[in-house]
């Protein structure tokens, strides 16, 4: 088993052995073993719980202090290893998305009542805006990717996730439960270790991406079809792997999952309609936008002009984020 109890467990055996069982700390280390092992038994057997959580974040701080002061090195080091230099990172897992050349140029932004039934106020009033040309990921981040900095960064595990491991069999997922601050977070880590100015795309260059410079209504064109993407018509109920329904429900440019599965954090400030001026501004905790509709959702929200509003603190079962690399955002 390659989990992160297995990861423990290793790790309390070398600290035993590496000690000694001469140390005169060893008998503390054993006691610290023994109740961590059987807290980690009781969480496999009956699930991770709060309290369970708590004892071992104590024990877990003992036994770090116990390595520091007996060993010179702190107990994460002994789980992990320390974070490799940025070009060996792919080893952790995929680490850098797969990116889409947004070419400059104009769209439409927003919906025309005439052309759309489902068009609401705060769509309106459509408009054509040009962006200058950007990189944006061609998928929604990954449970495999979000990991790799949980992992190095020693970032806060969503929510849902045992200890600092996502769900088996779902590495391939978008990540979910991810708030606003994380989602920039990730990015802010990303850029770092990569040299690329990643961030979260506005809500314009998210548009773009999804419907292409042609106004249709969804990625694929203009009617709706429950075969190109996951939402509530889908029946599915969870989300489903990224590309599940590439290439027939691609965007023009070619990115993938646009239209449901999980809703995408955007870099920009909730704006009631577009006659008010689009803030990017990443200060303050403003409800931020959203796009892209979910699994949950119903096809009227899988709509490329479709938006919606969450504090940054929030982090629902329903929505993750995509990344763009956008050399103005570093201006």
């Amino acid at each position: 088993m390659s989990d992160v109890f297995t990861r423990y467990e290793l790790a309390l055996q070398q600290l035993l052995a590496r000690l000694g069982k001469q140390h005169p700390r060893a008998a503390e280390a054993r006691t610290l073993q023994a109740r961590l092992l059987e807290n980690i038994a009781a969480a496999r057997r009956h699930g991770d719980t709060e309290s369970r959580r708590a004892e071992r974040s104590e024990i877990r701080e003992a036994l770090d202090l116990l390595a520091v002061a007996s060993l010179d090195v702190t107990f994460n080091e002994l789980v992990f290893p320390p974070a490799p230099h940025p070009a060996k990172l792919e080893a952790h897992g995929p680490l850098a998305p797969e990116l889409v050349r947004i070419p400059a140029g104009a769209f439409l932004l927003g919906s025309d009542p005439q052309q759309d039934q489902d068009a609401l106020e705060n769509e309106q009033p459509q408009q054509r805006l040009y962006l200058p040309e950007y990189d944006i990921a061609r998928a929604p981040v990954t449970n495999a990717q979000y990991a790799v900095f949980v992992r190095v960064a020693e970032h806060r595990a969503p929510k849902h996730w045992l200890l600092e491991e996502p769900p088996q069999g779902l590495a391939d997922h978008p990540v979910i439960n991810i708030s606003w601050h994380d989602a920039l977070a990730y990015c802010r880590w990303l850029a770092e270790k990569t040299g690329r100015p990643y961030t979260l795309p506005t809500e314009a260059q998210w548009e773009k991406a999804a419907r292409g410079p042609d106004g249709r209504l969804y990625p694929w064109g203009n009617t709706f079809d429950r075969a190109k993407c996951n939402t509530e018509e889908a029946d599915v109920g969870g989300t489903t792997p990224v590309g599940r329904y590439s290439p027939m429900g691609d965007s023009p440019y070619g990115c993938i999952d646009m239209a449901g599965n999980v809703w995408e954090w955007c870099r920009t400030k909730w704006r009631t309609s577009y006659q008010e001026a689009e803030d990017n501004d990443l200060e303050g905790e403003a409800p931020r936008v959203v796009r892209g509709g979910a699994f949950r959702r119903s096809a009227g929200r899988a709509r490329c002009a479709s938006r919606f509003r969450l504090l940054p603190r929030d982090d629902w079962g329903d929505h993750g984020f995509r990344v763009v690399a956008d050399e103005a955002s570093e201006r």
